[in-house]
């Protein structure tokens, strides 16, 4: 999702995991998967550790301690879908924009893109998504943009990521760095060495991505469209090159460096063929024109940041700290190797690693990685990741031309393979032991260890089995582990926009329940449905 424009850069979410409940919080405990055990579920460490402290308030205590845990800290996680939700709280913000959770709390800005004075302020509020109180509020002077939390692994932009502390970037080119913690206390202020033009980004643990060209770069030479294109691709007149890409990772409170690298220029060959969207063209009045020194892409997936630019494309492993450069087709100006990842549930993420990879020479394969950015091997297809799940281990799920497949996500071990109806089946939820696809009108419930189909019911207007699967697209799927609920979009634009919506229960494929609600639909925010409205913020219950 874009985040926003400043001057020539643009920075992108790409995907992000939720922070565990405050009383957790002071453990620090990072998330991690325990295998399962029989008869038991999965747990993260924090839900273990909660499940020690209050151990001694009784067996009956433990289970709900654990289930709450888990579902606050996992993607479209909510503890409490047994009926429609409803509002429950209003706190009217203009244009909210949420940032992250931090130490259970809600922290939103008033929209940045309502500020064009680049000196502008930005306001920051922590509110509490289960009432609405707001516990503080701080005004941050010429600062645009705050970020640095988790990316939850979900697949929409419905969950909000956690933080221990936010980071916040102002003043031109984004060169000026703030630092929020716990409370909206201000703990570090500090203009950041300067670097002409080029990319900053916020990260999480406190930290700053950037990347910037070094060198001049050589005047672009002039685009002939290409015969027959219709106006959607010129080529190059003559060679010409790039400049090298320096990236490095620097503390947002003291500036020292993680990580720094550099890699070369690419030189593009006369012929050369440019496309609509392509990272080295901007247009005007119709006309493409090469600005090989323009538009910055980055995004994050969990431990893995991602930039790219003009000729070269970088991946950042955040836990080591490294840097892998991507250098773009010479005879193309595209986009360099494909560098998006998708974030697995279980941790760790897959990058398409194209045709003849691994132990699978004929077949499209996915590199899959560890968090600490470990090779785990190859997957036969790209894996899926869920809209919602209640915490609990899940499958890496592998969707094939024909075929939807479960990989152990510690071996990649394949567990089970299922033929697919259409090829366009989704992944909405990983719950109770179940997978839950969207397949047509349907939606199947697979089980987890066999891929045998425990139940399909119809997903949409189950009387004449119209429309077809969420025509205006999904807008949310959330579970509370029982229960799932899938969002579809309705139609309508600002106040006038709505959503349906369709609780099943998990372990028969039952209709809970239906409604339909005006606004967009809400994130799933520490356990919470929240709604942010053009002008509110909406707690629903």
């Amino acid at each position: 999702m874009a985040r926003g424009r400043q001057g020539d850069t643009f920075t992108f979410d790409l995907e992000p995991d939720e922070e565990p409940p405050a009383a957790a919080d002071a453990l620090s405990v990072r998330r991690r998967r325990l295998p399962r055990a029989p008869g038991w579920r999965a747990v993260t460490g924090v839900a273990a550790a909660l499940v020690l402290a209050v151990g001694a308030a009784g067996p009956a205590w433990q289970p709900d301690v654990v289930r709450d845990a888990l579902l606050a800290t996992a993607p479209g996680g909510v503890l409490d879908l047994g009926h429609a939700p409803r509002q429950v709280w209003r706190v009217e913000v203009p244009h909210p924009d949420p940032v992250a959770v931090m130490r259970g709390l809600l922290v939103l800005e008033e929209d940045p893109s309502s500020v064009v004075d680049p000196d502008g302020s930005l306001t920051l509020h922590g509110i509490d998504p289960a009432t609405g109180r707001v516990r503080w509020t701080t005004v941050l002077p010429e600062t645009r943009e705050c970020g640095g939390a988790t990316t939850p692994p979900d697949g929409g932009d419905q969950s909000v990521g956690t933080a221990g502390e936010l980071v916040c970037l102002g003043g031109p080119q984004l060169q000026h760095v703030v630092v929020v913690g716990p409370g909206g206390a201000i703990t570090a202020d500090r203009a950041m060495t300067p670097a002409d033009g080029g990319l900053s980004l916020p990260l999480a643990g406190g930290r700053v991505l950037r990347a910037v060209h070094v060198g001049r770069i050589a005047p672009a030479p002039t685009l002939t469209p290409t015969a027959g294109a219709a106006g959607e691709q010129w080529t190059l007149d003559a060679p010409f090159a790039t400049a090298a890409v320096r990236v490095w990772v620097e503390d947002a409170a003291t500036g020292a460096v993680r990580v720094s690298a550099q890699g070369p220029g690419v030189v593009f060959a006369a012929g050369a063929t440019v496309t609509v969207g392509d990272p080295c063209v901007s247009f005007m009045n119709g006309t493409a024109v090469l600005e090989p020194d323009g538009a910055w892409g980055a995004g994050v997936h969990g431990d893995r940041a991602e930039v790219e630019t003009c000729g070269m494309g970088a991946a950042v492993d955040l836990t080591r700290p490294a840097v892998t450069f991507s250098p773009a087709d010479p005879t193309t100006l595209a986009s360099a190797t494909r560098l998006d990842a998708v974030q697995l549930l279980g941790g760790g993420y897959a990058v398409e690693a194209g045709s003849g990879s691994g132990a699978t020479p004929d077949v499209h394969a996915w590199q899959v990685f560890t968090d600490g950015g470990d090779a785990r091997g190859f997957v036969p297809g790209q894996p899926q990741t869920a809209w919602a799940s209640d915490g609990t281990v899940a499958p890496i799920v592998v969707a094939g031309d024909t075929t939807l497949a479960a990989y152990a996500a510690g071996t990649l071990a394949e567990r089970w393979s299922t033929a697919t109806a259409t090829g366009t089946e989704q992944l909405l939820a990983a719950a109770d032991g179940v997978l839950l696809v969207a397949r047509t009108v349907d939606v199947t419930a697979l089980d987890t260890r066999t891929g045998k189909t425990r139940w399909t019911v119809p997903l949409y207007s189950h009387e004449s089995r119209e429309p077809p699967v969420a025509p205006l697209g999904f807008a949310g799927v959330y579970t509370d582990g029982g229960r799932v609920v899938v969002v579809e979009n309705a139609g309508g634009l600002g106040a006038a926009e709505h959503t349906r919506w369709i609780a099943i229960d998990v372990a028969s494929g039952r209709t809970v329940w239906r409604a339909t609600l005006t606004g967009p639909a809400p994130r799933a925010v520490a356990g919470h449905l929240v709604r942010f409205d053009d002008g509110a913020v909406v707690g629903l219950g």
